[in-house]
């Protein structure tokens, strides 16, 4: 007996001995239910619908990204007891007719406007916490002066300069230390690359002439907004900051600009709802053409449209109810599930269409293509939907619910083009007595089937060597080229308000955007005190030298600082100016400062670092002229106490990070920083990273941690579904090798194009064996019943050629056009997104069409060959 003679689970499509009262059966009841499914399909719809009278936000929180870290307990603890830290909002300023924004009017517009701010901001609960900002440092420089007042009480630089610094001091010899500081970091951070500094220098050398108005195209305000729990109150509260400047930009002779994460995600969070409408605008337009073009019928375009449209909204409708919170990957939802819905209408339709034509009744002739077609589409909803479930895996939050929302979609996709559209065709047809279409358009590859069969058989060693070739290459180049990134501005056109923005700072400042990086010191339990003995005192101290060479930290540069120190705040900073500004207070606690370090006393004994530090939270005197923060507020930003010892310190570190792949390399060197055994040895306690920029390299590994398990747990999955349904090693293990093999060209082609794994490209791998098991389950059936059928195996691949591969051709045209779609939004990583998925349905189809086939060619004649030798 051949193998194919007793198909496994009894699953073959209906042929001609299907069993004719089962069918009769089932088209009578399909005849009777079909005004109860349109009905409760438009009651679902609309009950769905209803949700969206109120559209949900889209949340784009860095947040939302972070996988759960075991050390977050212990971070969350110590920053309840810090005293409160605002999150960075810059505003970057200009005047509207391109002059010097540094000009002495264009500054009294600035204190003007600072003052304003902090007005508005003292009303709605203090939005800002402190400011970096030129009125703000040149106000302080005049409050620690001799004179007094305010900047609106001089008219000039020159007025201004003479009440401020001494008569007989130049740029090389004038201010301490902590004011060369605070130039140098403003002239980096805040002021235009631009700048000319030198009409300052020449007037101090001769104060009786010249003017010494310094120049700039733009300057640029580092403000602290206050940090909410919620990120949706975050967002909106960055975002009333932002109005606060758009109507000062509107009043006065400059232009103010903002940036931050909260007006990011809200411009973003905006351009996705209206993204959303417009690519799904734009995919159905093309699913009209398509289906007008492949059945040239208003019903075959209009019953698909209008279930694949409910199923979007029932989608949509079900994420809506059930909670589940949107992302900017929310909106790659769509164009999947209207190209998967499409293939799956096309196949019925098409088939549907020919049992028509043969003089079967409506009910009858779709009962009758969903038998011939149910194992293969019940095979690949299944593995499509197994694929996508996969990614449960992801320690990422936001790509568990893009897996779980694809597989909602996709099984609601297969409802609608099965249920809903057959209900259609039938509840049509006997209300308006339609004809079966007399169609006789041949089918595509109907000449050529045999041209390409042969040309397949003959080049067929060939074809695989090149496969594997391609595959080979593929693995090496993507291992080299292929690099993890993620950054929100990613999902941000260049014509966006806020990439402009963006670009300007970019482009304007030395230091643009500044990160911060944390560096925790917990004690070993997690609670108790920190001993803070002279060992701990020269752990500090080698972290201060660490922190000063690790790649990234922001540091004084130019003539006006040499030897310069980081910018970064903690216990050790915080002693040491303390100290240079008052030895007396250094020697009250056996501190002073030698060979430019803090260093002990004989008399030092532990408890005493504790002791000045706690002195030190009470002290409301200024402590830096660039921050313009008191002592109190220095230490109550990093020290938590236990009855007046050290609990916990946390080091705040200001670093420049242009993209993740920046981020990344510092993250590392920090890392390596915190394990280094002269730090660990010295300071008896935990010392852990944290920050803006440690989230975001958890975020990376996230990304690539999801795409290697959601791959394999994909594979694994869609192997076992089909080793379990058809109980047969070989055709499962072949249906799986072309889809694998698709999932490797497409990384290839990445790395080729340039394209870095993200949020949203990481799940490519999974959508590949998602669409490739669709495609090759198709041809696989249908070469398998035509082998079993007796027919040869050559003869049986001319047959699926000229059948199943014009339905597939069709098919993939359709899917590749809805992700293609997505190349239309003005987001880039969404438009690689589209171009990526759509060479994953190419690929697919190269697959199921090229290889697949002369895998099972094959594999059948093994399998006659090692029968024959058995008989």
């Amino acid at each position: 007996m051949r193998r194919w003679d007793y198909p496994p689970l009894g699953l073959v499509e209906s042929m001609d001995g299907e069993d004719h009262s089962g069918t009769s059966e089932m088209a009578n009841l399909l005849e009777r239910a079909t005004l109860p499914i349109i009905i409760i399909t438009i009651l679902m719809t609309a009950g769905f619908a209803i949700g969206f009278i109120d559209p949900p936000s889209f949340n784009t929180d860095l947040t939302t990204f972070v996988p759960e870290d075991e050390n977050d307990v212990i971070i969350e603890t110590v920053d309840a007891q810090l005293t409160e830290t605002g999150l960075p909002f810059y505003t970057h300023i200009t005047r509207d007719d391109g002059g010097n924004v540094l000009s002495w009017d264009s500054i009294l517009i600035q204190e003007n406007a600072l003052y304003n701010l902090e007005n508005q901001s003292s009303m709605q609960s203090n939005l800002i916490l402190s400011n970096i900002s030129a009125p703000g440092i040149l106000q302080l420089a005049l409050e620690e002066s001799d004179a007094s007042g305010t900047l609106s009480d001089y008219d000039s630089w020159a007025s201004f300069l003479n009440a401020t610094v001494d008569e007989n001091t130049t740029c090389t010899d004038g201010a301490d230390e902590d004011l060369r500081n605070a130039a140098s970091l403003g002239r980096m951070a805040i002021v235009h690359k631009d700048l000319d500094f030198e009409p300052i220098c020449n007037w101090l050398l001769d104060r009786s002439s010249g003017d010494p108005t310094p120049s700039a195209s733009s300057t640029l305000w580092i403000l602290e907004v206050r940090r909410q729990t919620d990120p949706n109150a975050q967002m909106m509260m960055e975002i009333v900051v932002a109005d606060i400047f758009n109507e000062l930009s509107s009043g006065e002779d400059l232009r103010f600009q903002t940036l931050s994460d909260g007006v990011i995600s809200h411009e973003l969070n905006n351009e996705a709802v209206s993204q959303l409408i417009i690519l799904l605008g734009i995919s159905i337009i093309l699913v009209v053409i398509i289906l007008a073009a492949a059945f040239r019928s208003i019903r075959f375009v209009g019953f698909p449209l209008a279930a694949l449209t409910a199923s979007l909204v029932w989608t949509y409708g079900f994420l809506d109810i059930a909670g589940i919170e949107f992302t900017i990957l929310t909106i790659a939802v769509a164009p999947v599930v209207l190209g998967l819905g499409i293939d799956y209408s096309i196949h019925m339709q098409r088939t549907y269409e020919r049992n028509r034509s043969n003089g079967e009744q409506p009910a009858e002739a779709w009962v009758n293509a969903f038998k011939e077609l149910r194992v293969a589409l019940t095979l690949a909803v299944f593995t499509t939907v197994c694929a996508f479930v996969a990614n449960i895996a992801s320690p990422l939050p936001p790509v568990r619910n893009f897996g779980l929302a694809l597989a909602i979609g996709v099984t609601a996709a297969f409802l609608s083009s099965t249920v809903v559209v057959g209900a259609l065709h039938v509840i049509v047809s006997r209300w308006t007595n339609v004809q079966p279409i007399e169609s006789d358009r041949r089918r595509l590859f109907d000449t050529d089937a045999r041209r390409i069969t042969e040309f397949q058989k003959k080049t067929s060693a060939q074809v695989i060597i090149a496969v594997l070739l391609i595959t080979i290459g593929s693995i090496g180049y993507s291992a080299v080229q292929l690099e993890t990134q993620f950054d929100l501005t990613d999902f941000l056109s260049d014509e966006m308000e806020t990439m402009e923005t963006r670009n300007a700072m970019y482009d304007s400042y030395e230091s643009s955007t500044w990160k911060e990086v944390n560096i925790l010191i917990v004690n070993s339990t997690g609670d108790g005190v920190i001993q803070d003995d002279t060992t701990f005192l020269t752990g500090l101290w080698i972290l201060d030298r660490e922190i000063s060479t690790t790649r990234g930290v922001v540091a004084p540069t130019g003539i006006l600082f040499e030897d310069a120190k980081p910018s970064y705040d903690g216990p050790y900073p915080i002693l040491r100016d303390a100290i240079e500004a008052d030895s007396d207070f250094g020697e009250r606690y056996n501190l002073m400062i030698a060979e430019g370090r803090v260093a002990t006393m004989a008399n030092y004994s532990t408890g005493n670092t504790a002791a000045a530090l706690f002195e030190l939270s009470t002290n409301t005197s200024s402590s830096s002229s660039f921050r313009g923060l008191t002592f109190e507020e220095r230490v109550g930003r990093t020290i938590v106490f236990n009855d007046g010892k050290i609990a916990a310190a946390n080091h705040r570190i200001d670093v420049e990070a242009a993209d993740s792949t920046d981020s990344r390399e510092i993250i590392r060197e920090f890392n390596d920083v915190i394990l280094k055994e002269d730090i660990t040895e010295n300071i008896d306690g935990e010392v852990m990273l944290t920050g803006y920029l440690v989230k975001l390299e958890y975020v990376l590994d996230a990304l690539s941690t999801s795409q290697i398990s959601s791959t394999v747990i994909s594979l694994i999955v869609s192997f076992f579904v089909l080793l379990v349904l058809t109980r047969r090693f070989a055709p499962s293990f072949i249906v799986i090798v072309p889809v694998t093999l698709a999932a490797v060209w497409v990384v290839g082609s990445m790395a080729v194009l340039g394209i870095h794994w993200n949020v949203l490209t990481v799940m490519v791998t999974a959508l590949t064996i998602g669409l490739g098991i669709d495609y090759s389950i198709h041809m696989w059936k249908r070469f398998e019943t035509l082998v079993e059928r007796n027919v040869a195996p050559w003869e049986s691949l001319r047959i699926t050629n000229s059948t199943t591969g014009a339905a597939l051709c069709l098919s993939a045209l359709t899917t590749a056009i809805g992700f293609l779609v997505l190349w239309f939004s003005p987001m880039p990583v969404i438009r690689d997104f589209g171009l990526v998925t759509a060479l994953t349905v190419f690929f697919s189809l190269m697959m199921a069409l090229g290889l697949l086939p002369l895998l099972l060619v094959y594999e059948a004649q093994a399998e006659e060959n090692d029968e024959s030798f058995q008989e």
